[in-house]
């Protein structure tokens, strides 16, 4: 048996900045007796597939089937399984090339993506193709861990509730729901109810799980990468070089112009018969080339003790659990990063106005990236105030049809 370790987040806690710095060392780790797969998308969203049972498809499943060159629809079921088979091939082929070493892996979808029955599924596959794993995951404080999530869904090309995605007991509602066969059903339980995702995973790698937090304050050396090579087991931290900071978040007024786009204009990864969207605009990857600002949504103080409050039961049992050491399991409310006014999630006449350009540049195919003239956004901005726009028409569901200028 091959020991491997396997990051599975969660979201938005630095994993991309994570699998980046795994990659871009992988030759050095190898020689301190680790071994990154290169050969597999750096989210490893390889083991997610093979996690899945036969009959789900995804955007996970539409990328590694049109990876291997099966095409951009969505495949029969037979197709389906010869990729998963290749997939399977391949992770044994990596188990027999990790000879003396011991396998690091990183995939977030690992957490968000599978479900209990899933995961039991996984860990018989990592026990089929020769792997001992244990696990590793970071956890965020709720609210900011929402907001943060919240906004990773927009830029995927999601539509969300915002007003619903708000209230600490729901799971933000993707839109439209997914219409194909096989299409993933929405997880009912929330992301951050930790206590009782993370049973599922004790369930099947018994003593083997292993929880951080995410929290700058905490990180042992002061950064993440440090902190997961602390974690990890890796020794040799100085002769690894740092990645520059990747996928960071949107400001809370791009994400409500996004989200308004997304319900005008098919920015996800599938179309609505399950096949790869070829034509998408704006995908993610180019949203992080906007050198678009860093502030983060601030939430209010009635916000943060809602999501304080529902959460209370399983931060309790998660600090019993796994830090009987610590008074709290997150910083109190008052020590917390707060506004004293709630977040909008309505938009105002100037937001409703970036959306009205943004789905006429969507529609005109017009360049999305920076030119030399600056981010993309800023001058999105200016170019708004330009053209001088005096007032909008929306239609009966509040969408924008039509814009008068003077």
């Amino acid at each position: 048996m091959r020991q491997a370790v396997v990051h599975i987040g969660t979201p938005k806690t630095a994993t991309t900045s994570l699998q980046n710095f795994l990659r871009n060392n992988s030759k050095t780790l190898r020689n301190a007796g680790w071994f990154v797969p290169t050969n597999w998308s750096t989210n490893h969203s390889e083991l997610v597939s093979l996690a899945y049972f036969e009959d789900r498809w995804d955007e996970v499943c539409a990328y590694q089937a049109r990876r291997r060159g099966y095409g951009t629809g969505r495949l029969e079921q037979h197709r389906w399984h010869r990729v998963r088979k290749e997939i399977l091939d391949e992770l044994r082929e990596i188990v027999g090339a990790s000879s003396g070493s011991t396998l690091l892996f990183s995939g977030e979808g690992l957490y968000s993506r599978l479900t209990s029955h899933e995961i039991g599924h996984f860990q018989a596959t990592l026990l089929y193709a020769g792997v001992d794993a244990r696990v590793l995951v970071y956890l965020r404080d709720p609210l900011s861990a929402r907001l943060s999530q919240l906004g990773q869904f927009v830029k995927a090309g999601w539509h969300l509730d915002l007003h619903e995605s708000m209230i600490p007991s729901n799971n933000p509602r993707k839109m439209p729901e997914a219409g194909w066969k096989g299409a993933p059903h929405k997880q009912e339980m929330p992301y951050e109810l930790y206590s009782e995702r993370l049973d599922a995973w004790e369930e099947y790698f018994p003593g083997r799980v292993q929880v951080r937090l995410f929290d700058s304050d905490l990180f042992v050396g002061g950064g993440i990468e440090k902190d997961f090579c602390h974690a990890v087991g890796i020794h040799s931290f100085s002769n690894l070089a740092k990645p520059s900071r990747e996928n960071v978040g949107l400001p809370w007024t791009i994400i409500k112009v996004l989200n308004e786009v997304n319900r005008l204009v098919n920015r996800r990864a599938l179309k609505l018969d399950g096949s790869f969207n070829t034509s998408r605009w704006l995908p993610p990857h180019e949203l992080n080339q906007f050198s678009i600002s860093t502030q983060k949504p601030l939430p209010g103080e009635e916000l943060a003790y809602k999501f304080q409050i529902h959460f209370s039961r399983s931060n309790e049992e998660i600090r019993r659990r796994y830090f009987p050491d610590r008074e709290f399991l997150w910083r109190p409310l008052e020590s917390a990063g707060v506004s004293n006014t709630n977040l909008s999630v309505d938009l105002t006449s100037e937001e409703w106005l970036m959306v009205d350009l943004l789905v006429q540049m969507a529609e005109s195919g017009m360049s999305r990236r920076s030119d030399g003239n600056g981010p993309f956004f800023p001058r999105l901005a200016s170019s708004m105030k330009k053209k001088k726009y005096r007032f909008a028409i929306r239609d009966a569901r509040g969408r924008l049809t039509r814009v008068h200028r003077t």
